[in-house]
């Protein structure tokens, strides 16, 4: 009974949800939201966390990250234990990572030896967005067993044809097909492929190979292209579409457009691109900003920012890619720059101070593009993302009147340097909890490797309101 003692009292802190702000008390057992209180009514409690003068809000969950991985014959930083405690600091109480096949590996296999790497080692829930590439057997077979294992979303490679990465347009529709049959959600990296390799052997051959000729070798309207041709064939046949990492204006009112004519589609976009400008490539530590898409000139982050205040943009995720400056530096141009920034343990802060503070979004939008949108789309509402008896008692606990200034060596990443150097920052947690266990308090970190479970999520839930002020 709700009446009897529970396990944990979160008490005295304004609530915070996509639909607004309360004051009240949360009572945790076994995990999970037991019932919300009005202050002072709530029942006895073995633990109590007090939250008076603190926001409240339910565990971030980030769609978008890049653990234990190599790429472009590359390793990445973090693996899925360090890289999901430097989540926990974040208020990052999910994750949603990538299962990459090797060349003809059956999806299912790659699946498996995904899940074991992560099992064991992760400190936060975890779920993943399974890659259909040029060599993926049997996609449509391969798509029916993803789905049957939880795995309800998918990531398509409109670009890195050098990699073995990138998908042709035939390909593309038959796992829009694949994933329109099944009620799954086909997601995209656009970039025309193509034209950003002409552009780029153009600069290449001029002697352009800086990093400031980075930005120039995939222009906005490489990106704005592809997600035309992406929107265009998923309307074709029905599909669900998800841009992930969306970066300019025009992505944006291609998104605006298609759902004008009744498509479903949504985007995500990542901090990086709403906080930093192409300026930076210039810059005597250019490389360090090398990622894809790039970054654009400043008059794009507007739209971004209206985007995610008018819920074109449904989701904000990190696509957090940790890389070393040496391994950044070695590169012979800007064509050989490993992509990917480090970003996993500072999307909270970031857009609350930047965000919240700076009149951009409300405290409910940033809930709704971190939390509960996600949870929505990628099929974990209301279990995660939500404030809700019977939810999982994931929390994070922020003191708004608290600043810190970003150095890397205070953070969790295991990089040598971050991108947001120096920025001062309010809303870093204070508490963290997941399915009711403490992660974090006070800066320390208090959680276990291996307590995070993998989720099997359902199909997305495009009936409810994803993506909304």
């Amino acid at each position: 009974m709700v009446g009897s003692e529970v396990d944990i009292i979160v008490e005295g802190g304004t609530v915070v949800t996509e639909s607004g702000r309360t004051c009240c008390d949360i009572a945790i057992r076994d995990g999970r939201v037991a019932g919300l209180f009005l202050p002072g009514t709530a029942p006895p409690a073995k633990r109590v966390i007090d939250a008076q003068g603190k926001f409240v809000l339910p565990g971030l969950v980030d769609a978008h990250t890049h653990l234990q991985i190599h790429f472009g014959g590359v390793a990445y930083r973090d693996d899925y234990y360090t890289g999901s405690v430097a989540a926990a600091f974040n208020g990052t109480t999910t994750i949603i990572d990538f299962v990459f096949p090797g060349p003809g590996e059956e999806l299912a296999a790659a699946i498996d030896k995904e899940m074991r790497l992560a099992d064991g080692s992760c400190v936060v829930d975890f779920g993943f967005h399974p890659c259909i590439l040029p060599s993926t057997p049997r996609i449509a077979r391969a798509v029916r067993e993803a789905v049957d294992a939880g795995l309800t979303s998918f990531k398509l490679f409109m670009t890195y044809g050098r990699h073995g990465l990138m998908i042709d347009d035939g390909h593309l529709l038959s796992v829009m097909e694949a994933a329109c049959e099944t009620g799954a959600l086909a997601g995209v990296h656009a970039e025309n492929d193509a034209i950003a390799e002409h552009l780029t052997t153009s600069l290449c051959r001029g002697g352009a190979i800086g990093p400031e000729s980075f930005p120039k070798s995939k222009p906005s309207f490489v990106e704005v292209e592809a997600i035309r041709r992406a929107t265009f064939l998923a309307g074709s046949v029905g599909c669900a579409l998800y841009v992930f990492h969306m970066s300019t204006a025009g992505g944006a009112r291609e998104i605006r457009t298609a759902r004008s004519a009744g498509q479903r589609v949504f985007a995500e976009t990542c901090p990086h691109y709403l906080l930093l400008d192409s300026e930076v490539y210039a810059g005597p530590d250019g490389a360090r900003f090398i990622v894809s898409p790039p970054l654009r000139p400043k008059h794009e982050q507007d739209a971004l920012w209206e985007g995610l205040a008018d819920g074109t943009i449904s989701v904000v995720a990190t696509d957090h890619a940790p890389l070393n400056s040496d391994q950044k530096a070695q590169a012979k141009s800007f064509a050989e720059v490993p992509n990917g920034l480090a970003g996993i343990e500072l999307s909270l802060p970031l857009l609350y101070t930047c965000g919240v503070l700076g009149k951009r979004i409300t405290l409910e939008n940033l809930v709704s593009r971190m939390s509960s949108g996600p949870a929505r789309l990628f099929g974990l509402y209301p279990r995660k993302g939500a404030i809700l008896p019977g939810s999982d008692a994931d929390l994070v606990v922020i003191d708004p009147k608290v600043k810190k200034t970003v150095r890397a060596g205070g953070l969790h990443m295991n990089v040598d340097h971050v991108v947001y150097e120096g920025m001062e920052l309010c809303g870093w947690p204070e508490v963290t909890l997941l399915r009711g266990q403490t992660l974090v308090r006070n800066g320390t970190f208090c959680g276990r490797k291996g307590y995070g479970t993998f989720l099997r999520r359902s199909l997305p839930a495009f009936g409810l309101p994803i993506g909304t002020p």
